[in-house]
């Protein structure tokens, strides 16, 4: 039996659009979620990530598939099974935070438990105190009286969880709440967010295109593109091990070095590069002559100032730019014709014009099939953030 608060199966979900043409936004998805796990759907605009999630809150209706929450069918194509918004166990915070500007804060975090049918519906006294638990959680105690639009943008957020959170949902869903708050208060959010998600055991669904605010709250993150999703794991294992050069540029910032698979042995490969070889791990199968890219983050770009003897995963190289950045300097590297991207402690500092030694770790090369040509330059805005 299984232990998943959410399972979605073979999910399919099409828009018609000018002159009859149909277009698959959902194309066969599939995931589960455990209880108390947080699950972030991560792409680009397009690929189908709010989508998904509409038409797990029964905001949209699916092509096909089946949606069940908590053990209970909210959907099911074949059955012409389609549960209310209303009626299933979840709660929802939006990215525009959807507060009722006319009322107060107690009116808008109360709403969901007033417009339940009359059976179901808490008295009075318990709808007052389910307001100050809630508010609690959020941090609001107190507010209760304040006009919603008095708030800041980060206490109208917290506002549109403890709304959503009232009624002590299987699921919280939340589409991009934070990409409307400025970035410090955007960090503090996410704090806010991983405290609450453990303090509650809430199980949730995030939608964002922010892979730092993926990176930091989920257990599991799903790269989605064109409708389906292209590589789910943890968020380590993705960021390490990325399947294919989409995964590998999308989630952080990376060096991509052009070249051809040269030898494969065992769980190495070794690439053949314009600058020299690379030994590296497949993110995928590779075969002999396949044209493929070499991505190494620029915090695994190893520098030394002193001479280290050439061979597979060192070059030499010679420091661009430099740009101290606080805790740490980014450098941008000439390796022949390749431009690197590298990000060093702030204490070991290399001047513009050095002579350097890189190591590459074969460890940290992940060869992925060539999608897109790339010329191994970097990418001078990388310096700028």
């Amino acid at each position: 039996m299984s232990t998943a608060m959410l399972e979605v199966s073979s999910l399919v979900k099409e828009f018609q659009v000018d002159r009859g043409e149909r277009v698959l936004a959902v194309n066969d998805v599939s995931f589960g979620v455990p209880a108390g796990s947080v699950l972030t759907l991560l792409g680009p605009s397009g690929c189908g990530k709010t989508t998904t999630l509409r038409s797990i809150a029964g905001l949209e209706r699916p092509t096909g598939g089946t949606i069940r929450i908590g053990g209970k069918d909210v959907f099911d194509a074949g059955r012409k099974l389609f549960v209310p918004p209303q009626r299933r166990p979840i709660g929802m915070v939006f990215q525009s935070y959807a507060i009722w500007p006319q009322m107060r804060v107690e009116g808008n975090v109360s709403f969901p438990l007033r417009v339940l049918p009359r059976r179901q519906r808490p008295s009075r006294e318990e709808i007052r105190k389910e307001v100050a638990r809630v508010l609690e959680i959020v941090q609001l105690s107190g507010y209760e009286d304040r006009q919603a639009t008095a708030l800041s943008g980060g206490q109208q957020q917290r506002l549109a969880l403890a709304r959503a959170l009232i009624r002590q949902p299987d699921v919280l869903l939340l589409d991009e709440p934070l990409s409307n708050l400025d970035a410090k208060l955007r960090e503090h959010m996410r704090f806010e967010l991983q405290r609450l998600q453990r303090e509650l055991k809430l199980t949730m669904i995030y939608v964002t295109h922010d892979q730092t605010e993926a990176l930091a709250l989920s257990d599991t993150i799903a790269v989605m593109r064109l409708g389906k999703i292209v590589q789910m794991g943890a968020p380590q294992s993705l960021y390490d091990r990325p399947v294919n050069q989409f995964v590998a540029d999308f989630l952080g910032t990376t060096n991509f070095l052009p070249g051809h698979v040269r030898s494969v042995a065992g769980d190495k490969v070794a690439v053949e590069t314009a600058r020299g070889t690379l030994l590296c791990v497949p993110g995928q199968p590779l075969i002999i002559g396949q044209q493929v890219v070499v991505s190494v983050r620029p915090e695994n770009v190893q520098m030394s100032a002193k001479p280290v003897a050439d061979g597979p995963n060192v070059w030499q190289a010679s420091v661009e730019t430099s740009v101290f950045l606080g805790e740490a300097r980014h450098y941008l590297l000439a390796a022949g014709d390749f431009r690197l991207r590298s990000v060093a402690h702030a204490a070991h500092a290399f001047a513009p014009g050095q002579a350097v030694s890189l190591t590459l770790p074969a460890e940290h090369c992940v060869a992925v099939p060539q999608e897109q040509p790339v010329s191994g330059r970097a990418d001078t805005a990388f310096l700028a953030h």
